[in-house]
Parts: C-alpha cells; structure tokens; sequence
C-alpha cells in the first residue's frame, strides 16, 4: 500500500493539496466517460436526405419544373418535406432524451483533500485523491483499497457476478483477473456493505469501465437491412428510368415523333415510375416502432434501428438483472432429518419440510432444526429490510433474501434481538469464510454463525437433528458436502448455518460449532422473461 501511495505522490491521511489537485486535473482531464460527439441538428437533418431513394425523387421534382409539370414537382416535394421531418423530429426528440439522461447520472464523491472531507463531483476526482466509501456509495473511478472494514462491492456491471465481493488491503497476483482483484474497487460498480477507504488510480476511459466504453464505441457500425434494400432498390429504379426513358425516347424518333416532344414524353415517364410514396411509408412505419420502444422506456436514437431489432437471429444479453431480478431467494434449506422448501405463493408462502402432508405449514414457534436454522440466518446480518420496499432494503443480497425467508415465518430481525440481545459481532473472516454474532441468551451466550458451507461443516463437531445435538464425524461431513455439491450443480447458492452457546462472550466463536443446516438460495428469473423468450422465437 505504502508503495502505490508513494507511486500516485499522495499521503492517504490527508490526501491531495490544491495545487496538486489542479495540476493533475490538467494532466488528466475531468473523470468522465469519453461520448461519442452528439450529433448536431443539421448533421440529423442531412441525414434524411442520405438515402439514393430521395436522391431520386429529387430529381424527379427539378425534372417536373424544368417542363413546367408545377403540380407534379410540388407534390414530390411536400413528400420529401413530411418524410424529412418525421425523421428529423423522431431522431432529435431521442438524441435530446439521451442527453438528458447523461446529465442526470452525474453523481457526487466523499473525498479527503488537504486532511478535510469533504463532497466534490465525482468528473472532479483525480489519481491520487482519498475517496472514502461506505454503504450505498457508487464508485465513481478505480481504485486501490487502503483500508476497509466488512467492506463488499456489487461487481455485476462488470464481471455478471450476482452476489457482492468481499474487498480487502491485500494486494493480489498482477496477472488476476477482474472478478479476483479484491484490493480494487471499479468505477460503476456499488457498495453494498460496509466502510472503507481507497486511493484513485485510473479516472475517465482509463479505468475499466472506461476501456468497455471504449470497445463499444470504437465497434463498426452497420448499414441497417432496410437501409440496404432500400438502397439496392433505389440503384435498380435509377437504371430502370433510365433505360425506360431511352426506350420511349428512341422509340418515338423511330416512327417520326419530334424529338423535344418524346424528350418530355420520356422524362415524363422517368418520373412516373419514381415511388413517391414510399421514403413516407417506410420512415411512418419505423417512427411508428420507435414511438412504442419509447412508451416501454427505451431510447432509440436512429430510425433504422427499428427494424434492424426486427431482422435480429441472435440476442446475447446479460444475466444477472436482466434475465434475472438480481435478488437473492431463500427456495430450500438442508437439514439432518431432510430438506425443507419453499411452497405457496406471493403473500401465502411458508415452508414444508420433507414427509409432511402436502400443504402442511411449519411451525415457528417449534424447536427443531429448520425453525434454528431461520434464527441464525437472522440473527446473524448486517442487512435491513426497512419498510419492505425496494428502495428501502440495504444490505448484502444473501443476507436480505435469508431476511426475507424469514419473514414468511414470521420471524423478523427485531423481534429476535428482542429475545437474544447482540452483544458483539465477528466481521466476516476471509480466510476462515464465516462471520458470526454474539448474543445474550439467558445466563449464557448464543453465538450465531454463518459462512461458507466447506467451511462451517469442517468447523462443526456436531450437527443439529431432529432428536437434539449429535455427533459429527468424518463420515456424516463428507455427506453434507456431497449434498452441498448436488445442490450447487443445480445452480443454487449455498450457505452454511452453525451456532453454539457458550459461557464466555469473548470465546473463539468458529471452534466447537454445532450444524444446522444449509441454505439454499436462487437468483430468480423474471416474471416477463419466459414470455419474452417466447415472442422472440416466434418473431
């Protein structure tokens, strides 16, 4: 840490000074995502007039001037009007939301500078400058954690992983890759528990987000099909007058016909077979589409990417939260006597052990494994459901989905410190990949753990079954790992669920732990994707 200090000039506990700041802010340019230049008024104007098809027409309507056709050339005109503004209109409407959303996503950054805090724009931050983070934070450049407490970031913008990262000070290998590199926290990305520190050292298209930006827009861009068509059409109806007009021409000089006369016979012809009708149908029906991908929130900033979405074969899309939620869902727990799973549903959910009568609930005032194994991945959380709402939850996604299984129980966080008082908490271990909880129980201490399931199960002398405590040996720990493995080829999360009592509130809490169980979570597709998927195959 002391070497990357040394490297960015900057001292860690009081961070940069004025002139530093503003010699590196030159140096550097603002910390912002390079744009491709928006495109200006006249430059979306042009554009209407880019296609061969109106080349033609315009054409067309000097032709029908030059021979005094007056009403034939104002026709053709007002087409080329109403089909150049429907364009213009539609294309700088989206350029104008785009822009709108940009300036909406400016955000603000906790930094110190010359030993203060204080709250500069995040376009402002330079390498070197402290920022200092905390939970709900989004980062806004790379950095070099150098200090951190219970610290986890959600990564998923960049490396599709749903659940968060736990970061730490210590450096990795160079050659690690992005998901691996726990000392780092990456622009975009948020903070989901947690505090801590960390210095800049990559600002604008240097960092990685910045680098994706730019493979994005330095990507070719493609003439749309109907662009194509349109102008394969627009070659063919050039030669076709063409060839058209000569024949009349010539035709008519053969049988005696004056020569201006089968001149304007044949221009006239040339411009008959002109359709002039057509940039209009076909810039209506794409508008049309761009006005329906609006009223469901998306932007399209050119006409013609209409219809290339409708001439899609492949989709390659994201996983985590856009086919799925990105929330964690408690579906099943592992037990000594079985498994318990997740039945109902929306407001009448309620779990069901395995060998019980179809629909029979649990009882959660009981004292068997599953109704501690609820307890435990309460009791032992940093995170908070708040009111119930989305925007009210915070926390590690785990621990809201282990809150919210909870609550189908009708067990809730506060409800249970009210019986087991927390005395202390044990940040989550990275070596040892568990935390646990102390509480007060009685004249005893409960300690409430949770963590990796290799982990807990090699930490475990006993396991929780339906008949009370009982001995846990070689034996029995490779059947729960086998049965931790089955479920994990199935695509679930796992963790694993101990507690013990103890007499001492400063006993070691991860030595002597009794199993309860394993908990499986999912990350859940979302309702409209299957529908979604299907309309896709049958477009």
């Amino acid at each position: 840490m002391r070497d990357v200090a040394s490297w960015l000039d900057t001292d860690p506990a009081t961070g940069l000074g004025p002139a530093q700041i503003r010699e590196r802010l030159k140096t550097h340019g603002p910390n912002r995502l390079r744009r491709q230049k928006p495109r200006s008024a006249l430059t979306i104007l042009a554009h209407q007039f880019s296609s061969i098809i109106v080349w033609l027409l315009a054409a067309a309507a000097l032709l029908s001037f030059s021979f005094g056709d007056v009403a034939e050339g104002a026709a053709i005109v007002a087409v080329l009007m109403i089909n150049s503004a429907i364009g213009f209109f539609t294309e700088i409407s989206a350029a104008r939301s785009m822009d709108a959303l940009m300036r909406i996503a400016e955000v603000k950054t906790r930094v110190r500078r010359a030993g203060r805090e204080q709250m500069v724009d995040a376009h402002a931050l330079v390498p070197g400058d402290v920022v200092i983070l905390e939970a709900g934070d989004v980062v806004t450049a790379d950095l070099r954690i150098s200090a951190a407490s219970n610290l986890q970031a959600d990564e998923s913008v960049l490396t599709g992983e749903s659940l968060p990262v736990i970061k730490s000070v210590d450096p990795v290998s160079q050659d690690a890759t992005i998901g691996d590199r726990l000392c780092m926290a990456f622009k975009g990305t948020a903070i989901t528990q947690g505090t801590g520190e960390g210095l800049v050292v990559s600002t604008g298209m240097n960092t990685e987000l910045g680098r994706i930006s730019d493979l994005v827009q330095s990507a070719e861009s493609e003439v749309a099909p109907l662009e194509k068509r349109l102008d394969r059409l627009g070659h063919r109806l050039v030669w076709l007058t063409f060839v058209l007009a000569a024949m009349t021409i010539g035709a008519g000089i053969l049988r005696g016909h004056e020569v201006v006369a089968m001149i304007q016979t044949g221009v006239a012809l040339a411009v008959a077979a002109v359709p002039e009708g057509l940039p209009v149908v076909a810039t209506l029906s794409l508008a049309r589409g761009m006005w329906r991908m609006s009223q469901r929130n998306a932007v399209i900033t050119q006409l013609s990417s209409v219809e290339t979405l409708g001439a899609t074969t492949v989709i390659l899309t994201d996983k985590t939260g856009t086919l799925t939620e990105n929330r964690m869902t408690v579906v099943r727990y592992l037990l000594d006597g079985g498994d318990a799973g997740l039945e109902g549903h929306d407001g009448d959910r309620h779990f069901v052990e395995s060998g019980d009568e179809a629909g029979t609930r649990h009882d959660p005032a009981s004292d068997d494994p599953l109704t501690w194994a609820i307890r435990i991945g309460v009791l032992c959380t940093n995170a908070e459901l708040g009111d119930g709402k989305e925007d009210g939850r915070a926390g590690d996604p785990m621990e809201l989905a282990l809150l919210t299984g909870a609550g189908t129980e009708g067990v809730t966080h506060a409800g249970l410190l009210q019986d087991f008082p927390e005395i202390r908490e044990h940040a989550f271990d990275p070596v040892a990949k568990m935390m646990a909880t102390v509480h007060k129980d009685g004249d005893h201490y409960l300690v409430a753990v949770k963590g990796a399931p290799e982990g807990v199960i090699d930490s475990a002398e006993e396991v929780l079954g339906p008949d009370g405590p009982q001995p846990l040996d070689d034996a029995a720990r490779k059947l729960w790992k086998d049965r931790s493995s089955t479920a994990a080829q199935e695509g679930l999360r796992l963790l694993g669920l101990a507690m013990k009592r103890s007499g001492r509130e400063d006993a070691d809490p991860y030595a002597g732990l009794m199993l309860v169980g394993l908990v499986c979570l999912v990350d859940p597709v979302r309702k409209d994707v299957p529908p979604a998927i299907a309309a896709s195959r049958a477009a």
